[in-house]
């Protein structure tokens, strides 16, 4: 796949400075062992709702997230197991800790029992919060100690269904998905999206963990949002492409003078001509992951930042009005930037 053509493919929702998604149902059986559940959160960060996943096939059940808590959502939950045949949830699966994905841990338990285990991967310290997905830290949505810690490599069973726990950092520190053995499936999460591209928050940790799930090869993708990917390693080959491009892409950028006068290209003014036609609503997360591919190159010597407070006086890792410029030649920016791309 060539760079237009992989740039056109994540960016075909994108029409006119808008996000153009499909509908889907709010309940939608997907393969004999796994049912999903629109998790009634539409946005531009949880495209139409978090997808909710019911897995296995006897009365009772595993449920990988929970959404956020709406309340129309307890109602698809409670329709989709019935139509699923399933009378009961023998486990809750937390993919990571935003909101989206553990808001709802607390609403479904009151409605399905408050002896269903939660488990989630408890990493060594706590990620800072950050706006949209982030505001809510993870324990004051529920309370560490009730969390069932699972572990990288763990085996969860339930009547016709196997899954595998894979610890997958970058989207978030406590991030992981899940290999549905029985279809050689993946419940991706966050890292791979069934319509666009992700945010990440460790562009090395995000890209280590990319390359480990498309070592499992999953012929499908179960995203935490969006349609389900069908061609599921193409997918996470296109994601690690994809990311690869905009690292040579900003050195790229920055090889060249800003045409606003400026000496030096400010986060916000680099985001922009990298992310052509983004709508502006997704404009700032896209400076949060630029921000990122900045902060990896510089930590390679490739790039500097000028110091810089911003106009509030305060020193933000985020800011828009940050500045950027190339700290080698151009000729060596792009050798180590290709080796270190190579390397992600």
């Amino acid at each position: 796949m060539n760079r237009t053509t992989l740039m056109s493919s994540l960016a075909s929702h994108l029409k006119g400075g808008k996000q153009l998604l499909g509908k889907l149902p709010l309940i939608t059986q997907l393969s004999a062992r796994v049912w999903r559940f629109l998790g009634s959160n539409p946005g531009s960060y949880s495209l139409q709702g978090t997808n909710t996943y019911l897995v296995g096939t006897g009365s009772s059940r595993i449920l990988i997230d929970t959404g956020e808590g709406k309340r129309d959502y307890l109602t698809t939950l409670k329709e989709g197991m019935r139509q699923a045949g399933c009378t009961s949830i023998s486990q809750i699966v937390v993919s990571h800790w935003h909101h989206d994905h553990l808001g709802g841990v607390s609403s479904v338990l009151e409605d399905h029992g408050s002896n269903i285990p939660v488990l989630k991967y408890m990493p060594e310290e706590l990620e800072a919060s950050f706006g949209g997905e982030g505001t809510i830290t993870p324990y004051e949505m529920w309370p560490k100690d009730k969390f069932t810690p699972v572990v990288d490599g763990e085996i969860l069973t339930t009547a016709g269904a196997t899954l595998k726990v894979l610890f997958t950092p970058g989207h978030a520190n406590d991030h992981i998905c899940l290999v549905l053995e029985e279809e050689n499936s993946m419940f991706t999460a966050d890292n791979v999206l069934g319509t666009g591209t992700s945010v990440f928050r460790n562009l090395h940790a995000y890209m280590n963990s990319l390359q480990r799930m498309k070592s499992f090869n999953p012929e499908k993708l179960y995203p935490g949002h969006g349609p389900v990917v069908e061609e599921g390693t193409s997918k996470i080959i296109e994601y690690i492409s994809h990311r690869r491009q905009r690292i040579r892409g900003a050195v790229a950028v920055l090889e060249t003078p800003p045409k606003d006068g400026e000496t030096y290209w400010s986060l916000e003014s680099l985001t922009r001509k990298i992310y052509q036609g983004l709508p502006e609503n997704l404009v700032f997360p896209a400076m949060g992951n630029m921000y990122l591919v900045l902060e990896a190159l510089s930590k390679d010597g490739i790039v500097h930042r000028v110091p810089h407070t911003s106009n509030d006086g305060s020193h933000k890792k985020v800011d828009p009005d940050s500045r950027w410029h190339l700290a080698v030649s151009s000729g060596q920016a792009f050798s180590i930037a290709e080796n270190s791309a190579s390397k992600l």
